[in-house]
């Protein structure tokens, strides 16, 4: 149940739950291409016109300095036109695992024999929430790891959906999520971690050239489970398609204190998104603060 929440507060809640409920009902009687563009064709109209807008600009012109003009706005369009597709296909995840194109199955036949654990990490990249079908179509249901939405009332509706996209599990970050992992990695048992967010209880890892504070416990969890990390990488390749991409395990470095071993993971972690997001910048969340406010 929603915590107490005072009067006004829940009243703007609830009329932004109504809103999304709304929209989730328009957007899941239309089959699931029609909804992907309607979804992205509302998004590219209203998104550029949002004050959100403003901080993904600030964002981008810090990662990308060289680019012009023009060439933001493009980019700032194409996010907006994801983001609008994301929400579309929600009531669509379940029909997306025929519109897959993954590259690394072997890594899940791997796991899935071994019968151990292994922590797949990944970002806010094209339709994110269809991640867990790559590894749920080969046998691995994900756990996956989430914040949870500042609405409640919106909360039921985002874990309903992620179930269509054969997640095991929604665990929200925080205490009583990390007792989750640990009971996840014993069971030996997958976890799925997007890992491209500010947290502010993490440490602070280069990214695009300024240190950004990035959470540790996929990190922590892997040397103390002694499981693979796994970097997953998703594409979409045109409307309601996608490529999804199972990159080799993480090296770990060996003999050097275990906080510099995570600090070392989690900067090559960063890297490779900087790489996945100077391909396609495009398909990247620019919204989220990344970097310490006022410095960006």
């Amino acid at each position: 149940m929603p915590p107490k929440l005072p009067l006004l507060r829940r009243l703007r809640y609830l009329l932004e739950a109504a809103g999304v409920h709304l929209m989730y009902g328009f957007f899941k009687v239309l089959p699931v291409d029609m909804a992907s563009n309607a979804g992205g064709a509302i998004m590219r109209t209203i998104g550029p016109r949002l004050s959100a807008t403003r901080k993904a600009r600030r964002h981008l012109e810090f990662a990308f300095p060289g680019k012009t003009a023009k060439e933001y706005d493009q980019i700032i369009t194409g996010m907006w036109d994801n983001l609008g597709r994301v929400f579309a296909e929600y009531p669509h995840l379940d029909k997306i695992s025929d519109r897959l194109e993954i590259v690394g199955s072997e890594i899940f036949k791997h796991i899935q024999k071994s019968g151990r654990p292994a922590i797949f990490v990944g970002g806010h990249f094209a339709n994110w929430e269809a991640c867990s079908l790559s590894a749920g179509i080969h046998g691995i249901p994900l756990h996956l790891v989430y914040r949870k939405p500042n609405n409640p009332y919106v909360d039921g509706l985002l874990q309903r959906s992620r179930y269509r996209a054969m997640a095991a599990s929604n665990i929200p970050k925080g205490s009583v999520g990390a007792r989750a992992m640990i009971t996840v990695l014993k069971n030996n048992e997958c976890l799925g971690v997007l890992m491209d967010q500010k947290n502010n209880k993490g440490v602070e890892v280069p990214f695009f050239g300024k240190g950004a504070m990035t959470a540790t416990a996929a990190m922590d969890f892997s040397l103390r489970f002694k499981c693979p990390v796994y970097p997953v990488r998703i594409e979409r390749t045109h409307g309601a398609h996608f490529k999804i991409t199972v990159l080799p395990a993480m090296k770990v470095p060996e003999g050097k204190p275990e906080k510099d071993i995570v600090y070392e993971m989690l900067t090559d972690l960063n890297k490779l998104f900087e790489h996945w997001i100077t391909e396609r910048p495009e398909q990247w969340l620019w919204l989220h603060r990344r970097w310490p406010k006022g410095e960006i």
